[in-house]
């Protein structure tokens, strides 16, 4: 399996969430499309019609992240350093 990072065609801000869009495959090898919840986040699956190593093949069209998210990561940053006890 690869690890590669990729990189979105484009970012849309929505009301509550932040839309990373990949690239689609062709329309002629699409079977259908899901959308699985995991964590806080969404994702936009393609089923391909042809066979993967484990019977079918999926792609990953677009990313819904919470716009939540960011916020609750700046809190834990801030948080670490300043600790008003003091050990002696």
């Amino acid at each position: 399996m690869t690890d590669k990072k990729r990189k979105p065609l484009k970012v849309v801000v929505k009301e509550n969430y932040i839309v990373e869009d990949y690239r689609s495959p062709p329309k002629d090898d699409i079977a259908g499309y899901r959308r699985k919840k995991v964590g806080d986040h969404l994702l936009n699956i393609t089923i391909l019609r042809g066979k993967g190593p484990r019977g079918g093949r999926t792609a990953v069209t677009s990313v819904w992240h919470p716009k939540g998210e960011q916020d609750k990561g700046k809190d834990k940053d801030k948080s670490k350093g300043k600790s008003k006890s003091k050990r002696r």
